[in-house]
């Protein structure tokens, strides 16, 4: 009796359970006025907790309970809880719409800024069936996003690709250079910061010439104006689709504080699901300025654009952004 009265009690799958609970710690000796949580979908995006006292807690169960699973926690644990509003993000709900490819960074990221972060994936990638290149006849591969690494890494093992035929790698920053480091691919240059299509440019200005054939990877939606920008460098520039992307549609918008576009398809796909009105008052984040100009052609206004297009650049400037404002308010 006197450690049930004293160490934490977890009841899985125990709402209904409520009264027989109750009476078992009372007659096992359990103060009447132990604390006690009550939660709902634990760990969902539709959380709810109750605290009572022990000798409370059947009359919680006829006031709320509901057919939703629960747990049941008894004892002074209860009394604490983890305060989202200490983090810069201050508990903000951050709508994701990234693909699956970034939801765990992204989420980690909102998690370590003390946000709750929002998983909506709008786009879902698929490899290109119709790409194949031999990719011993090019000198260089230009890779401009953590997306197109991991289609390329697909692209390998599915071809079975010699690895020793793989030429020297480009990419626009770290976060895509770490999906081929994953894998032991080496990445022979990247920009040094700022990572972004236009330090990728530079980059190549500075590294590529006329005798270089170059192999650009890029989605459906992309478009070919990198490929454009390279061939000013003087090489040859096959312009490739590696990966396809499509919309993910979902029956319910959750309810959010900001929302993260990360790329232009994610703004199309989300307005043609919910339109512009759920936007309006909302903290619009972009990671680049393509997407900002997507916003920009429905009449929406970025309220702030990443200061690196990466998941870590743009939740480093949305927590500064939101920081800024708490003092501003202050002042």
């Amino acid at each position: 009796a006197n450690e049930k009265s004293t160490l934490p009690i977890v009841y899985y799958m125990s709402i209904k359970a409520m009264d027989h609970i109750t009476k078992e710690l009372l007659n096992d000796g359990c103060p009447k006025n132990t604390p006690v949580a009550v939660i709902y979908n634990a760990g969902g995006l539709d959380q709810e907790i109750f605290r009572t006292e022990l000798s409370d807690l059947p009359k919680l169960g006829k006031n709320y309970c509901s057919s939703n699973p629960g747990l049941i926690i008894i004892g002074n644990v209860t009394s604490y809880e983890y305060n989202e509003k200490l983090g810069a993000l201050k508990g903000n709900k951050i709508l994701l719409t990234c693909s699956e490819t970034l939801q765990s960074k992204a989420c980690n990221e909102v998690y370590r800024y003390g946000g709750k972060p929002i998983p909506l994936p709008l786009i879902k990638l698929t490899l290109n069936d119709e790409f194949y290149e031999d990719l011993s006849t090019f000198s260089w591969i230009i890779i401009s996003s953590p997306s197109s690494a991991k289609a390329f890494i697909d692209f390998i093992n599915v071809k079975g690709v010699d690895r020793r035929t793989i030429p020297s790698i480009m990419t626009c920053g770290k976060e895509t250079s770490n999906e081929l480091k994953k894998v032991n691919i080496h990445v022979d240059a990247e920009p040094e910061k700022n990572f972004s299509a236009k330090e990728l440019i530079k980059l190549a200005h500075s590294l590529l010439s006329k005798n270089d054939n170059v192999l650009r990877l890029r989605s459906d939606k992309a478009g070919p104006a990198l490929a454009k920008e390279l061939l000013e460098t003087g090489a040859k520039v096959t312009d490739s689709i590696i990966y396809k992307n499509s919309q993910i549609f979902h029956e319910i918008l959750p309810e959010f504080d900001i929302v993260f576009f990360s790329s232009s398809s994610t703004v199309e796909n989300f307005i043609e699901q919910w339109g512009i009105d759920p936007l309006k008052n909302k903290i619009l984040l972009s990671i680049g300025q393509p997407t900002a100009k997507t916003l920009f052609k429905y009449k929406l206004r970025p309220t702030l654009i990443a200061d690196e297009s990466t998941v870590k650049g743009a939740m480093g400037s949305l927590a500064s952004f939101i920081v800024a404002q708490d003092l501003l308010s202050t002042t």
